[in-house]
């Protein structure tokens, strides 16, 4: 069921969106980054409490649902941050990128 994940990511949206355009006048950006899957220490940890002893069973499950078929990688979430920093970006304001391997879309 996603429907927990679709009404916090609204709320997430409503806040940038807010930010961004009271903020904006001062040319400040306002922008998140939502992530999906991250193969790090935290997703090994919940994999842990969630499926104890079946690490491996509870990331086949979670992939199956990820229509890239991974986990994405901290370095993957760092580029988008970092490109949102930069001054490729400055016209950039108001968004929520998704980084979530297409889950949300599936």
């Amino acid at each position: 069921m996603r429907w927990p994940l679709h009404r916090e990511q609204a709320r997430r949206r409503g806040l940038v969106k807010t930010a961004a355009l009271e903020l904006g006048s001062s040319n400040v950006r306002v922008n998140a980054v939502a992530p999906g899957p991250i193969d790090n220490r935290m997703t090994h940890s919940l994999a842990d409490q969630l499926s104890p002893g079946d690490e491996k069973g509870f990331r086949s499950f979670v992939e199956e649902k990820i229509p890239m078929g991974r986990y994405g990688t901290n370095e993957e979430i760092a580029h988008l941050i970092a490109f949102l920093a930069s001054d490729a970006a400055t016209y950039c304001s108001g968004g929520l990128y998704l980084a979530d391997g297409g889950y949300v879309a599936g």
